[in-house]
């Protein structure tokens, strides 16, 4: 693994006159930071403008994401040097720091009063940084030159793995297709380079095949565990869990949150929201995930990513959670948040086919590839409504394929269905279902049945994004927590009824006197939020409340509990990651 103070880092600027204040500004800074950026400190515009145009930020891993000045440096004012830095680098955020209130209305660059002392900045001056550096990382990943490289074939499942990781976790980068269209020909010839893929660091090095759980330790996206022991682990990075996570974290609990991909489970990969509540312009689920991760690690919230739950051992005095790199950590309550995971696609040539032009779900970099293609789509439901005015910006057309014989299908939103109806390059076409994708190592076409008629076409396609509904993802739990029918895990009155009419359904008995809390499971101290929970509303916004409240059912378990002892700094060592393992 990379440590720290040697993987490419963009650079925080700070600049000063006054040299204590500049040291103890860069101090809080790296103390928060030094993982992920590069702090250097100036004194003058003049080095300002020097460090910047020559390039230094830039060779150190990925250009000046932030600038943040006093008002006065030893030749100039603030507002004088981030007009100046912004000028050489316009993608850079800016902060000036004011000694006082006074002339702070109509200045053209972002400012704050300067606190008193260091033992304010952290909460006056970092969250806004925090709020800054945030701002630089997604105008990053929607236009700015990237250091990364992904190079693969396009119909490559490892490279489409990998490119979607990177898009969720708002990680800018370059694809270079190695068979681009020319070279492919008509037939149906296998990928040139065997379906391989090669990621180039900022730094040049070149990692190959590698598992997303290396990628992620190489690029800062994740770190191990510190501890061994906490008071919550947070199982699934989604609304819901980041909700419970920064909620947990705001009542001084230890909490470490693991993910399995990226941050916002599905919610992430969405193109477009625009039914949560304060955004009325709309936002992506990148956008709105990453935020939330952000608020999280602001508020101290551990975050572990490229980790899968394999299974939870309940305890006495904790819980402990397994993870498939052979980790283990415990904790005083469990919040499983695992969400949802899409439905498979039971028509043959799929299995075969995914990856390599059959996807699940609609990643938001695939649609810049679908530039001068036709896309085929399947879903009725919003999710595929976004997606499919989504690819529609880029992709020449695209076919929503509906089994609904109805014109306008129930499970969309009006909205949708109206904006689909004004596109002229989305066609929605309903009473048909694909009964066979076509192709040997990519997909060439697909065959379509009349739900009603009966009849069968083959047509032409080289990409198809399915998008047919989800399942839970709870079957990690599947012989300790109580589940319906369905898989969603039972929860509060839903526990209590089975405990006292039909103790069958729990894998184990109801140990305790006291009915179970809302939000918890048939395992005292073990709580579900989100779309994993039966009776749950399927929507962000719920999604998010549901998190809260799941976390204040735990912190009333958690006064019942008498507390373990502090937990002892122990860091879990990874399991060695060899490239091309599976993340």
């Amino acid at each position: 693994m990379t440590s720290s103070s040697s993987r490419p880092r963009p650079t925080v600027l700070v600049a000063s006159a006054d040299p204590a204040l500049r040291e103890d500004l860069a101090d809080a800074l790296r103390v928060r930071y030094d993982s992920r950026y590069r702090v250097r400190t100036v004194a003058s515009l003049g080095e300002a403008v020097q460090l910047v145009a020559d390039g230094t930020g830039q060779a150190q891993g990925g250009g000046l994401a932030l600038a943040v000045t006093t008002e006065h440096l030893t030749d100039a004012d603030g507002v004088e040097a981030l007009e100046a830095v912004s000028a050489l680098c316009p993608s850079a955020g800016g902060l000036l720091l004011l000694s006082g209130e006074q002339h702070r209305v109509g200045l053209p660059v972002r400012a704050l009063a300067l606190p008193d002392g260091p033992e304010q900045w952290e909460a006056e001056v970092l969250p806004v940084v925090d709020e800054l550096l945030l701002d630089w990382k997604l105008s990053r990943r929607k236009g700015a030159t990237s250091a990364v490289s992904v190079v693969g074939s396009l119909y490559s499942a490892p490279a489409y793995r990998i490119r979607d990781f990177l898009t969720r976790n708002a990680v800018p980068f370059t694809f270079v297709d190695t068979e681009p269209d020319a070279a492919r020909g008509t037939g149906d010839d296998a990928a040139a380079d065997g379906g391989s893929v090669t990621v180039v660091l900022a730094d040049g090095r070149r990692l190959t095949d590698p598992g997303l759980s290396l990628l992620a330790l190489e690029l800062g996206l994740s770190r191990p565990a510190s501890r061994t022991h906490y008071d919550l682990i947070v199982v699934g990075g989604g609304p819901a869990g980041l909700a419970g996570a920064v909620y947990g974290a705001c009542e001084n609990l230890d909490v470490l949150l693991v993910e399995d991909d990226a941050p916002g489970g599905q919610a992430g990969s969405t193109s477009r929201i625009e039914n949560y509540l304060g955004f009325p312009a709309g936002l992506t689920g990148s956008e709105l995930a990453q935020r939330a991760l952000t608020q999280a690690r602001r508020m101290g919230v551990e975050w572990v990513s490229t980790r899968v739950a394999t299974a939870l051992v309940p305890g006495p005095d904790g819980h402990t959670v397994h993870f498939d790199d052979g980790s283990r950590i415990s904790a005083r309550a469990v919040l499983v948040a695992t969400g949802m995971q899409w439905r498979t696609l039971p028509v043959p040539g799929v299995e075969r086919l995914t990856g390599a032009g059959v996807y699940f779900g609609s990643c938001l970099s695939e649609a810049r590839a679908s530039r001068g293609r036709h896309v085929y789509m399947i879903g009725a439901g919003n999710s595929a409504g976004q997606a499919a005015l989504h690819f529609a910006e880029h992709a020449d057309s695209v076919t929503l394929l509906v089994r609904d014989t109805s014109r306008r299908p129930k499970a969309m939103s009006a909205y949708l269905l109206d904006r689909i109806e004004e596109n002229g390059r989305v066609e929605l076409r309903t009473q048909t279902e694909v009964v066979e994708t076509l192709g040997t190592t990519r997909l060439t076409g697909l065959r379509l049945r009349d739900t009603v008629t009966g009849a069968v076409e083959e047509v032409p396609a080289s990409l198809l994004h399915v998008l047919i509904g989800s399942v839970p993802a709870g079957a990690w739990l599947a012989d300790v927590c109580a589940r319906d029918d369905a898989g969603f895990l039972l929860t509060g009155t839903d526990v209590r009824q089975a405990v006292h009419e039909s103790a069958d359904r729990l894998p184990r008995p109801w140990p305790e006197e006291r009915d179970p809390f809302l939000m918890e499971t048939s395992v005292p101290g073990v709580f579900a939020a989100g779309d994993v929970r039966a009776g749950s509303v399927k929507r962000v916004g719920s999604a998010v409340g549901e998190g809260a409240v799941a976390l204040q059912a735990a912190l009333t378990y958690l006064r019942t509990r008498p507390q373990r002892s502090a937990a002892v700094p122990a860091p879990v060592p990874p399991a060695a990651v060899a490239p091309g393992a599976a993340g």
